[in-house]
């Protein structure tokens, strides 16, 4: 089970008290477009009524927080339907803080639609993650192996990339346990594609959270890979923003602070994975070359010879492939 979420904060509602109070004074709104008309509706499933402030042990300390679902209905294959989109109000920062668990299209939706600035004040996205961070994970994981990003944190591996061609119309997707070692993963680093999203294993005390994070403030939490305590649905969400994200990010913060990381360590690093490829493709050439002499010899190919990791690429797609990448990035 995949749960999307998107974080927002009030700039002009500042605790679960006070924003309680307006749900409950809040008038669900119509919208009208083609002669249809839509609701905009807050608690509207009797199965979905808001909870109350609730409070749960969570990380070692007691967690406030409120949750309840919204439904802007919308037209699909000529007839309106209900969506419901979960909410999840908590603290954070002293300041009241909004995971929706919806697609971030959704939540631009309900935004315009419900949380309409001149009775809610407005709402400003919490982003915690951005491109240079990214590229830090992959620094970590690969020199950093099991050791401690920050008190009680681990990454203990990347399962996903995605990025992103510069002018924004293709995408590549890199996927398994050893993604982050795949020559395809080091390419992209290093090539034209940007660096939008991972999917890290993250170990924080008791738990162990896998998360794909994007740029901004947006990401899918995998509600059913979580190992650790046993929680609902809606605790794990919370340990994943307002545990997981802040305090990754307060880690990376660290590392610069710390003069673990900046510009010129990630330089070094992709120069490193530069030179880490060329290794790597010089030694698959070598293998193969020696197949083909065995083959134009008369001998047999034993299989037991070629490493897992063999492209399938020949011998001239690949010398292609690094002429390419050492004329892009100027590697010495």
């Amino acid at each position: 089970m995949v749960i999307n979420y998107s974080i927002f904060r009030f700039s002009k509602i500042h605790s679960l008290e006070e924003f309680e109070n307006k749900l409950k004074k809040y008038e669900c709104s119509n919208r009208f477009y083609n002669g249809k008309e839509y609701k905009n509706e807050i608690m509207n499933d009797p199965e979905h009524q808001i909870s109350g402030i609730k409070i749960s042990n969570i990380c070692g300390e007691n967690v406030e927080y409120l949750s309840f679902y919204v439904n802007v209905q919308s037209l699909r294959q000529e007839k309106i339907q209900d969506r419901f989109t979960l909410i999840i109000a908590f603290m954070q920062d002293n300041k009241l803080t909004l995971a929706f668990c919806d697609a971030k299209t959704y939540v631009e939706r309900i935004i315009k639609n419900i949380f309409k600035e001149d009775y809610w004040g407005k709402l400003y996205p919490v982003n915690y993650t951005s491109e240079d961070m990214l590229y830090w994970l992959f620094y970590r994981l690969r020199e950093f192996d099991n050791t401690v990003i920050i008190e009680d944190m681990y990454l203990n591996g990347i399962s996903s990339y995605l990025g992103r061609t510069k002018d924004k119309i293709n995408a590549v997707r890199g996927t398994g346990n050893r993604v982050s070692a795949l020559l395809g993963t080091l390419g992209m680093l290093l090539g034209e594609e940007n660096l939008r999203a991972l999917r890290p294993e993250i170990q924080y005390k008791d738990f162990i959270v896998l998360m794909e994070m994007y740029i901004g403030n947006y990401g899918k939490i995998y509600i059913d890979k979580f190992e650790g305590p046993i929680l609902s649905e809606i605790e794990k969400i919370i340990i994943g923003c307002k545990y997981i994200l802040p305090t990754l990010k307060q880690g990376y913060i660290e590392n610069i602070k710390e003069g673990l990381w900046s510009l010129t360590v990630r330089r070094e690093f992709l120069k490193n994975i530069g030179n880490d490829m060329q290794e790597k493709v010089d030694r698959e050439l070598q293998k193969l070359n020696q197949e083909l002499k065995k083959s134009q010899e008369g001998y047999e190919v034993d299989d037991d010879i070629l490493d897992d990791d063999i492209l399938d690429d020949d011998i001239e797609q690949l010398e292609l492939f690094w002429d390419d990448l050492e004329n892009e990035l100027h590697i010495e």
